[in-house]
């Protein structure tokens, strides 16, 4: 029995969120390829998290509609205060500020 592939899981749960995000289907189709060829889904970068991750998205509407009452964000967090990340940048690789 295969272990729990946690990406899969977490991209289903994005898509679940923002049924209209044409980079979740696209990353979700990726990473099934991937395990299907058994080759892992980790690392990914950063600047794809930020496209697929909802996490990372809770500022925009779409997402935060989602969010209880108590929770929903007074004012819109500005793209500049968002992380940013080199192009073939990864997670694992950044180097520190």
């Amino acid at each position: 029995m295969r272990p729990t592939n946690h990406t899969l899981t977490n991209l289903h749960f994005a898509l679940g969120a923002e049924p209209g995000n044409d980079a979740i289907r696209e990353r979700l189709a990726h990473c099934r390829q991937l395990r299907e060829d058994g080759l892992p889904t980790l690392p990914s970068t950063l600047s794809g998290e930020l496209q697929v991750n909802p996490f990372l998205r809770a500022h925009l509407p779409a997402l935060s509609r989602h969010l209880p009452a108590d929770l929903q964000p007074e004012q819109p967090m500005p793209s500049a205060s968002l992380p940013h990340c080199a192009a073939g940048e990864t997670v694992s690789n950044r180097p520190p500020p």
